[in-house]
């Protein structure tokens, strides 16, 4: 890719016109010293948190017990983790002498986010370690990519994303009814339901809106000079 690295810089410098001497030397300079880590910029240790509370009670004739829990994941590639929230009730109740009832309900919400049209790990084994993640003033380093736009890989992390909920909701209920000392009635009762909902986003800030919609740099239009 002749937009970066020295080639970019002197193809900036030489032909595009659109850096200075000094500007192209100080490039070349910061480029001899740039050996970036990219798997310690994207990636990250991963940790996991569980959290459960349960409470229960109740006296002779009625029990119930009920639970909560959350749990996030963070996973090895930062922009990629995962949450989740489960609760539970249940109870059960000696109604009458000959009746009894068991009831249950539980639900839970799980949401992974993902990535989209990027690859943190392809990226960090193929770019060139002399391309800087951030300027010297901590900003973000954009570089002319082969589509001819800008791209950062961190703005295009941020900027686009794959998020997927998945819902789940069930429930039951056992009724005992004693008719006799010889003959008992049993009834049960039981739901259960899933949903899952997935999304894909970029936002017009990504290389990926630049080169597939808007055909121009974010905060330009095609007939703007770039």
């Amino acid at each position: 890719n002749s937009s970066i690295g020295y080639a970019g810089a002197l193809n900036e410098y030489l032909y595009l016109k659109t850096i200075s001497e000094s500007e192209f030397n100080a490039k070349v300079a910061a480029m001899e010293t740039a050996n970036t880590d990219w798997f310690d910029i994207l990636f990250r240790k991963p940790i996991s948190n569980n959290h459960n509370l349960g409470i229960s009670g109740g006296n002779s004739n009625t029990r119930y017990y009920s639970s909560f829990g959350y749990n996030t994941l963070n996973g090895t590639a930062i922009g990629n983790d995962s949450k989740g929230i489960t609760g539970s009730l249940s109870m059960t109740s000696q109604v009458f002498k000959n009746l009894s009832l068991s009831i249950r309900l539980a639900a839970s919400k799980n949401t992974t986010n993902g990535f989209y049209q990027v690859s943190p790990y392809d990226y960090a084994v193929k770019v060139n370690r002399a391309i800087s993640a951030y300027n010297p003033n901590g900003e973000l380093n954009f570089y002319r990519n082969s589509s001819g736009y800008l791209f950062n890989i961190i703005n295009e992390r941020d900027e686009t994303g794959n998020v997927n909920n998945v819902l789940t909701t069930n429930g039951s209920m056992d009724v005992n009814y004693q008719i006799s000392d010889n003959f008992r009635f049993q009834t049960l009762f039981s739901y259960n339901a899933s949903a899952t909902n997935g999304s894909t986003y970029a936002t017009e800030k990504t290389e990926y809106i630049s080169k597939t919609h808007r055909l121009a740099e974010y905060g330009l239009t095609p007939s703007d000079p770039a």
